[in-house]
């Protein structure tokens, strides 16, 4: 599992060189939205391609472009598995993370409701609109500096399990951590960039 102390690290090596500031965040459709090909081009740096996540019911719902009854019938066979919840990045431990709650309405995707009603529609809710399956530290820090750059929502997401539901933020972009179960120890660690001669330690 990748620790705590690892992910902060990565993020503080690549924030360092980026002046923060305090602004609201820019989010899909806004002008400030870097635009498909600026978006294209960080791609290609990620060890993987972006995952553009549609909530796990969406495949239940006959209007949705991802509509597919046989993935439909194995979806609701696991809505309730938390094992599986935590194992997809298009999920959340708890079912009520996903869905955007405001004064007007309640953006969700309920498989179970009457997805064949014309009207029912299968909303993004929390889901992020991009998510980034992490495989190195560098995927880690060239996500920080590009929705440091752009001033985008990034969220993280590792084994899913948050009790306030921060690993799921609506459109935002999520760093998907959970595949990066590898610990390595060493009886001889020096930190880089430490005094020569300094001694290793466990």
């Amino acid at each position: 599992m990748l620790g705590l102390p690892y992910i902060a690290l990565a993020l503080a090596l690549a924030s360092s060189s980026i002046e923060a500031k305090i602004t609201c965040k820019c989010l899909p459709g806004s002008p400030c939205f870097p635009s498909p090909p600026v978006i294209k081009a960080f791609e290609k740096t990620l060890s993987e391609p972006l995952i553009h996540p549609r909530p796990m019911g969406s495949v239940c719902f006959p209007n949705d472009p991802t509509f597919n009854p046989t993935a439909c019938a194995e979806v609701k066979s696991k809505w309730h598995n938390g094992a599986f919840r935590t194992s997809v990045p298009e999920a959340a431990q708890f079912i009520n993370w996903e869905t955007m709650i405001n004064s007007t309405a309640v953006d969700q995707c309920d498989p179970f409701g009457d997805v064949t009603d014309p009207t029912s529609t299968c909303y993004q809710g929390r889901v992020p609109w991009g998510v980034v399956k992490v495989k190195t530290i560098a995927d880690i820090q060239k996500t920080v500096r590009f929705a440091s750059r752009h001033n985008l929502k990034l969220i993280v997401k590792n084994t899913g399990h948050e009790n306030l539901g921060r690993s799921f933020g609506q459109q935002s972009i999520m760093l998907w951590t959970h595949n990066m179960q590898e610990i390595k120890f060493s009886n001889r660690f020096v930190p880089k960039g430490a005094p020569r001669g300094t001694t290793g330690v466990t």
